[in-house]
């Protein structure tokens, strides 16, 4: 497209005479329209994988492989409308860990990370799999239980809080870290 170029118009009883009458015309044609499809189909291809694996990016936090806030933002209304419509509960939990600037000042980001992962792996471990992890911001992570009454929603709570306590002990050096979370 970018040098100048002629164009041949061939009128329809012509173009078919021609193929009718040349086999060599025929095959030249085909051929040529076969790589041009080939070579479309495969850029288009690899367009659509580039685009998924750039959506998948934008919604998705590249540390803890959480969702993050801007698919929390764009689902959420959705996901409470929809819930209000069949008058099925909805709950949010709302987790912090706790003195998370200290990991982060006493023992170096690379630590403050550690306990990011940490964190998001065990709340994934134990939630149900209809159930929405979200990295929030920071250290702040929002948990989005379907179909889950008030009373389920605290139990739930009270259980990643557990589970957090007893499982994420991390040694740095000779202290033992302990990492605790809290939630509403």
């Amino acid at each position: 497209t970018a040098e100048p170029s002629r164009l041949l118009a061939v009128d329809e009883t012509t173009f078919w005479r021609l193929i009718t009458a040349s086999h060599p015309f025929s095959v030249n044609l085909l051929l040529q329209l076969a790589q041009r499809m080939r070579a479309s189909n495969q850029q288009l291809s690899a367009t659509v994988q580039r685009s998924r694996l750039l959506e998948r990016e934008a919604i998705t936090d590249a540390l803890t492989g959480l969702y993050n806030r801007r698919w929390l933002d764009q689902r959420l209304p959705r996901l409470i409308a929809r819930h209000q419509r069949a008058e099925k509960p909805l709950s949010l939990l709302a987790l912090d860990i706790d003195h998370f600037k200290r990991f982060n000042d006493d023992f170096g980001h690379a630590t403050g990370d550690l306990v990011l992962s940490l964190v998001a792996s065990t709340v994934l471990q134990q939630l149900r799999p209809t159930d929405l992890a979200v990295r929030y911001g920071g250290e702040e992570f929002v948990i989005v239980l379907p179909m889950c009454t008030l009373d389920d929603c605290v139990a739930i709570a009270e259980r990643l809080c557990q589970g957090v306590r007893e499982q994420l002990h991390i040694s740095y050096g000779d202290e033992i870290l302990r990492v605790t979370v809290s939630i509403g």
